[in-house]
């Protein structure tokens, strides 16, 4: 007797749909960082802009990133970089470009859970005719707002600069706009584990548009000089202004002030002028009191 055996027969069709649709799910899940626009069209030596961006799902919660962007050295250029309009707030580690990879860490303070939100961007030239490929390394990270620094599933989308050859006037990089940096309170501290006990300042700005360039420090009368925070106080004593300048890439500049605190100024000013007239007026009397047994001396003499 032939035993009943029950059979289905899936269509293939059927089947790659059903694949496809797990695996758009399975995405969906995932942060993704990628580029803007996805493909350009250039020449040679002219400048193209390329912004960096990220998604969340939508029960994603996204605080911290390490991106490393590769590109190739022979058909590119980086010629500059803005953090204009970053959602990163704080950065772990500076933007750094170095052959052909640039990269940067950063955190987002309470977190990020929405679309399409700018990370960096990158202006680059081209140097060589062909196709390169500018690409998320696959060392970069993801990190979820859980406590735990727990890496999200990341999905990286690369960018195309196709690279031509023309004689028309290739596109210049020019930051031309007049808003300065964004107002920011700069701050005098001191730690036993931070160079050694002395007084530093700590500072940090964003600039919504350009980004910023570079900041500058000057204690009382001194030129300027370039900084980073931290900054180890040149003057200790703290008894001569500070001046911060945050320079965007546009030339624009905030500056804020730390003035000297006058009520203390004014407090060792007065301490000083009683020593010294305490001082004085012990000289005096030691004088006048010499003065008078001289006196008294010399007319016992003569009596």
């Amino acid at each position: 007797m032939k035993k009943n055996s029950l059979k289905f027969k899936i269509n293939p069709c059927l089947l790659v749909l059903i694949l496809a649709f797990f695996s758009i799910l399975s995405e969906a899940k995932a942060a993704s960082v990628f580029f803007k626009p996805e493909k350009i069209n250039t020449t040679i030596n002219s400048v193209e802009k390329v912004e960096i961006f990220l998604n969340t799902d939508d029960d994603e919660n996204i605080n911290a990133l390490e991106i490393n962007v590769e590109y190739p050295i022979e058909f590119l250029k980086l010629n500059n970089w803005s953090d204009g309009n970053s959602i990163i707030n704080l950065w772990i580690q500076k933007p750094e470009n170095k052959n052909g990879i640039f990269s940067f860490q950063g955190i987002i303070p309470g977190g990020y859970s929405e679309k399409d939100g700018l990370l960096m961007t990158l202006y680059f030239e081209g140097r060589k005719e062909g196709i390169a490929e500018v690409k998320i390394k696959n060392n970069s990270k993801v990190l979820l707002n859980d406590g735990l620094g727990t890496p999200s599933e990341n999905s990286f989308f690369p960018a195309i600069i196709n690279i031509k050859m023309s004689e028309e006037e290739p596109s210049k990089l020019e930051f031309t706009e007049k808003i300065p940096p964004e107002p920011f309170t700069p701050v005098v501290s001191r730690s036993d584990e931070i160079y050694d006990g002395n007084y530093f300042l700590v500072f940090s700005t964003q600039d919504k548009n350009s980004g910023i360039n570079y900041y500058e420090i000057s204690e009382g009368e001194e030129l300027f000089r370039i900084a980073q925070s931290p900054y180890l106080l040149r003057n200790q004593k703290l008894d001569e202004d500070i001046r911060i300048r945050a320079v965007d890439k546009a030339g624009n500049i905030r500056m804020e002030i730390i003035p000297v605190k006058k009520t203390e100024l004014e407090e060792n000013k007065f301490k000083e002028i009683l020593f010294f007239s305490a001082s004085l007026l012990l000289i005096v009397f030691v004088i006048s009191a010499k003065y008078l047994y001289n006196r008294i001396r010399k007319t016992k003499i003569k009596k």
